[in-house]
């Protein structure tokens, strides 16, 4: 799963069996706070889960599904490409 600009899951959902997460949360998100995914990441690194969290500081919350469609992650990808990446390690399309 990926969650663009808000943590999907509360602390005690997270599990080391459940699904792999990705969520990119901008630091500019001026409606959902970025503290609230960096909640998320602490509780998964605690319980030894497959989450990431990437929290860009020039990220909005409105608007960031345009902006991991142009803008390149510290990678120098656009987030978008890392994206179809993520899935492309967790799914098996048939």
């Amino acid at each position: 799963m990926v969650s663009l600009a808000a943590p999907v899951v509360h602390d005690w959902g997270i599990r080391a069996d459940g699904p792999p997460l990705w969520v990119i949360h901008g630091k500019r998100d001026r409606i959902i706070a970025s503290i609230a995914s960096d909640a998320t990441s602490r509780a998964a690194a605690r319980k030894r889960a497959n989450v990431q969290v990437t929290i860009p500081t020039d990220a909005p919350h409105i608007g960031i599904d345009k902006y991991v469609l142009v803008t390149k992650s510290a990678t120098d990808a656009v987030y978008f490409d890392e994206i179809i990446a993520f899935f492309d390690r967790y799914l098996e399309l048939q």
